[in-house]
């Protein structure tokens, strides 16, 4: 069991936290069922936790970093 390194949260594990995700329905798609009962169409934004689909989707950028990644053959990649 792994626990989650954070002050305040260290009596939950993984198991205690699913991560929703936002996918992008495709003819393909599947498991897009929503809470009404009916399905996402595609080209919505589809929220798995939620259970929703939407023609828009906003989101906030809270973190940027800038790397070069070196690739070298036989070797793993290197941040630079």
């Amino acid at each position: 069991m792994n626990r989650i390194g954070v002050a305040g949260l260290d009596h939950l594990d993984e198991s205690d936290v699913a991560l929703p995700y936002m996918r992008v329905v495709q003819p393909t798609s599947s498991e897009c069922s929503l809470m009404d009962g009916g399905e996402a169409k595609d080209g919505q934004f589809y929220d798995t936790a939620l259970r929703v689909a939407r023609n828009e989707f906003f989101f906030s950028i809270l973190s940027v970093a800038k790397f070069e990644v070196v690739w070298q053959e036989g070797k793993d990649p290197q941040t630079i």
